[in-house]
């Protein structure tokens, strides 16, 4: 009984170590993410022995003191490729998913363990028998992962692969937002397409819904567009022998109103204008509708009334014509079609092209418009309810699987003015955005603790913004997961971030034992740890943190300058000119000088007094800038 009251106490706010008996290249590996203690493991006959013991240069509160008390630890995991760190976080993943035991693929019966430090102390969680001392059993009742990587390397999920709830990786969000919630595919486009037009659509709903004081924030950072750009393009051909007769006939007769006999004079560059561009685009959105009809096999011979004279009819619009034939449809029960969404998709869109922003489209037929982000948010939601609705009725209404998935959609969307580093930024905010309200979207109270696990999320950042990553991520992150008043559940939350990162920059934000060393599958010892990383020296972390070798030099100079090197130390005549040239454009001094004493010894000292003549023009000329 007391056990049990000691498990509902503790409260897990950080995880401390983690250990895999084995996983892929790894092999009894134990890492720490930073606390008062290192935490080592001996593994014999199926039992777990814990060994601790203190760390003396351990900083309290080290980040919560400039977070205002929500992050409570960042830890990066660093290694040259092929060192483990895809493996070592695709582990950690599997034991925070609660399926370790249900996974086949080479890890079911290796034993894992957990480390948390608590509100009451240190817990574990463990698939093996463990001699802890003082450590208490613990669940993962109050623990919330949300992991994020922008990579898209079709090696990281597969079906049956353990996720979190609130997983938004590339290779993850490919795979799954592609299928709508009824397991439908929206549409037969290159799913990379469908992956990039989701994630901006994360992007305007997050941008939409930032705070006044978060938009600020966000601003310093980068560019927040306040409009978004919506591209249109014709749909595929349809194959008429496979739709009836007379809704053949309906639908040609709507299009040739909506062309109005003129595609071939816009197409020539002589009309221009919103009304006929506005044709141009709902011409795509009937041919679009007219594709969900292509069926091999339809399931309907029933008139359709004569409509088709009403349609032609020279008093009736183009558009009063599309919204009888859709009256006509609705009323087929056989047709299972809800057209509701249809035409709500369709009167929004008309609303939009009325008062959207004309891009010049060249005589292209295919159309693109500017709209405000609240507008495109409206307008997103009910074309993917639009899609939705086609995709149920082509279901319904095939006999083979092929048809199930044709090609259907006739819009995108996009932030033109944006750079791509812009747009990974946006997207890695949006992302963790998007997490939390799944998070909020669920009936069970909001987790107390929430780790993020981050792999290479700098990806596609310049080199300030990668300097600054550390920081930012930590205010935004804050920002997004902090339940202000009002909130159902408000109250603070512990964060933790634990990331993986190639870029330098990351570490000089971390102390030395807030990071993990790979090389080779294995994590490297204190004695072999590099000596710096907190506030140092960009060289001496790319020089020692990032496993360079042969200096910090490209591997081509260095190919270059020993050749040079040869040819100066050799008897034979060579290009002296061009290796003027070549000592003349190496910007590093010591090696120039170095070089220039060669070539003096071989050529003389009126080679001598050339080079230094050149390089004292050089030099005039740079204090020339800087004056």
């Amino acid at each position: 009984m007391k056990l049990v009251l000691v498990m509902m106490q503790a409260n897990l706010k950080q995880l401390v170590f983690f250990w895999v008996e084995k996983y892929r290249n790894l092999e009894n590996v134990g890492v720490n993410f930073g606390s008062e203690f290192v935490f080592q493991v001996q593994y014999s006959h199926g039992v777990i022995q814990i060994e601790k013991e203190g760390n003396g240069k351990y900083v309290n509160d080290f980040f919560l003191s400039e977070t205002d008390n929500k992050v409570n630890n960042i830890s990066a995991i660093i290694g040259e490729n092929g060192s483990g760190k895809s493996n070592l976080l695709a582990a950690l993943r599997i034991a925070l998913s609660h399926n370790w035991s249900n996974y086949n693929l080479g890890i079911k019966d290796s034993k894992f363990l957990l480390i948390f430090k608590t509100n009451v102390g240190f817990g574990y969680i463990s698939n093996a028998e463990v001699v802890t001392g003082t450590l208490v059993p613990l669940s993962y009742d109050d623990l919330a992962v949300i992991y994020y990587s922008p990579i898209i390397d079709f090696s990281n999920y597969s079906p049956g692969y353990p996720s979190f709830k609130y997983d938004v990786s590339s290779n993850v969000l490919l795979s799954e937002e592609y299928l709508d919630v009824q397991g439908f595919r929206f549409e037969n486009k290159d799913p990379i397409l469908f992956h990039k037009h989701q994630d901006t659509w994360r992007q305007i709903n997050f941008v939409q819904n930032l705070s006044k004081t978060q938009r600020k924030a966000i601003s310093e950072l980068i560019r927040l567009p306040e409009k978004v750009t919506i591209s249109t393009y014709l749909s595929g051909r349809v194959n008429k022998e496979h739709i009836p007769v007379e809704l053949n006939s309906c639908f040609e007769a709507l299009l040739d109103k909506f062309r109005g006999g003129q595609i071939d004079d816009v197409n020539n560059g002589n009309y221009t204008g919103s009304s006929l561009y506005q044709k141009l685009v709902l011409e795509q959105y009937i041919t679009n509708l007219y594709l969900c009809f292509d069926i091999e096999y339809p399931q309907w011979n029933f008139p359709l009334n004569d409509i088709l004279s009403v349609i032609v009819d020279g008093t009736v619009s183009a558009e009063k014509g599309f919204e009888i034939l859709l009256g006509e449809l609705s009323s087929k029960r056989e047709l299972n079609l809800n057209v509701i969404p249809i035409l709500e998709f369709w009167k929004k869109l008309k609303s939009l092209l009325e008062q959207g922003e004309l891009l010049d489209h060249k005589g292209v037929v295919s159309t693109s418009f500017k709209i405000p982000i609240a507008e495109s948010k409206d307008l997103m939601i009910l074309y993917m309810k639009y899609l939705s609705e086609l995709n149920k009725y082509r279901t319904v209404h095939s006999h083979t699987k092929t048809d199930l998935y044709y090609n259907f959609g006739f819009m995108d969307l996009d932030w033109h003015e944006l750079s791509s580093g812009e747009k990974s930024y946006l997207n890695l905010f949006s992302r963790l955005y998007w997490a939390r309200e799944l998070i909020s979207r669920t009936k069970e109270r909001f987790k107390d603790n929430l780790l993020f696990l981050i792999d290479e999320g700098e990806a596609g950042f310049h080199l300030q913004w990668q300097k600054d990553y550390i920081n930012n991520l930590m205010q935004v992150i804050s920002e997004i997961f902090t339940l202000k008043k009002g909130h159902l559940n408000e109250r603070s939350l512990n964060i933790q971030i634990i990331f993986v990162s190639h870029s330098p920059f990351s570490l000089s934000d971390l102390p030395n034992y807030n990071i993990v060393y790979l090389k080779s599958g294995r994590v490297l010892q204190l004695e072999e740890r590099p000596p710096y990383s907190f506030a140092a020296n960009i060289h001496n972390l790319m020089t020692h943190s990032f496993f360079l070798k042969d200096g910090l030099v490209g591997q081509f100079a260095i190919k270059k300058i020993n050749a040079l090197i040869k040819l100066l130390n050799s008897e034979e005549e060579s290009d002296k000119l061009n290796m003027e040239k070549v000592i003349a454009i190496i910007d590093e001094p010591i090696l120039k000088q170095q070089l220039l004493s060669m070539y003096t010894r071989k050529y003389g000292e009126e080679e001598e007094k050339k080079l230094l003549r050149q390089q004292i023009k050089e030099l005039q000329e740079k204090l020339n800038k800087l004056s």
